[in-house]
């Protein structure tokens, strides 16, 4: 029926009992209780025996690997100087890259902007009703410094956004 190792077809499980009885030394049996004493007694000195063996050879491998590299088990000391110097190269990179506000500065130009179009749109209203009152050319203006310092900066602009205009144009 096992060709090779496998076998084919219905296959029955054969389970072995196991006993629910653990055989117990019998009371008036040979064996005294010195022997198993002695026996536990004999292994326990054999483990502390290979115990201090492998604790000879683990100190003979630390000098060992000292007199090869004094600073074998220095764990602590390196890992804190390669910490310093995550550190400090973060810092630098930190310091490298000013931190500007992204959209702050497209933010105030388009507020310039609007500023000099409502500032404009005064103008106009101003010029109008100076005109609809017709008191253009019979009083006297009063113009002060800063007024003529802006009103020139206003026409550079104009210039400027006249010769934007042209070259989008072109």
């Amino acid at each position: 029926m096992s060709l090779l190792g496998k076998q084919f077809g219905l296959i029955k499980r054969t389970s072995k009992k196991v006993s629910a009885f653990v055989k117990k030394p019998s009371i008036f049996g040979d064996d005294s209780d010195e022997e198993p004493a002695h026996e536990a007694v004999n292994q326990s000195l054999m483990q502390e025996a290979t115990k201090s063996n492998v604790k000879k050879q683990t100190k003979i491998e630390i000098q060992k690997a000292l007199e090869e590299d004094p600073t074998v088990y220095e764990y602590d000391s390196i890992y804190d100087e390669m910490e310093k110097k995550k550190q400090e190269m973060i810092l630098q990179k930190k310091a490298d890259k000013e931190r500007k506000p992204k959209y702050i500065e497209g933010l105030m130009k388009a507020a310039k902007v609007r500023n000099r179009e409502k500032e404009k749109i005064m103008e106009r209203k101003i010029q109008k009703e100076r005109e609809e009152e017709g008191d253009i050319g019979e009083t006297d203006a009063f113009v002060t410094s800063a007024y003529k310092k802006k009103l020139e900066e206003m026409k550079k602009e104009e210039e400027k956004e006249k010769r934007e205009a042209e070259r989008e144009g072109k």
